[in-house]
């Protein structure tokens, strides 16, 4: 069962069909090491899509193209029916970016909640225990 997110990119809105549970581990493990670095780095600050975009315009060539092939091997512009591919951006490579990191976004959302979530929580203090351990 396919589940279509609608992406806002460069001002238009494009229909996004959610890859597949196979498709979506392997794009969470490729991204997962920048996300991890990410949330290390400001655990403060959400992965939010301009952080997204920065980690995409960052990846080596080989692991972009894979997560591009992930998220966008079904994308409309919102209201029509032709694909959507790289070369309708021509020009615009910025609004590209931010419609594949809203694909990954919209394939990925638990993921990037539970990271958060993480986030959070670690950047809690440890509460003490009384000391004991559970030793005598």
């Amino acid at each position: 069962m396919s589940h279509i997110s609608t992406v806002e990119a460069g001002g238009e809105n494009y229909n996004v069909v959610q890859a597949s549970a196979v498709k979506q581990r392997a794009l969470q493990l490729i991204l997962s090491k920048y996300a991890l670095v990410q949330q290390r780095v400001s655990p403060s600050e959400p992965l939010g899509l301009p952080m997204l975009m920065i980690i995409l315009s960052s990846m080596p060539e080989d692991e972009r193209q894979k997560v591009d092939d992930i998220v966008l091997h079904q994308v409309v512009k919102a209201g029509g029916d032709e694909r959507v591919t790289i070369d309708n951006f021509q020009g615009g490579m910025a609004a590209y970016t931010e419609l594949v990191a809203g694909a990954v976004k919209a394939n990925l959302d638990d993921f990037f909640t539970w990271l958060g979530n993480v986030a959070k929580d670690e950047s809690k203090p440890v509460k003490k225990g009384n000391g004991t351990g559970g030793h005598k």
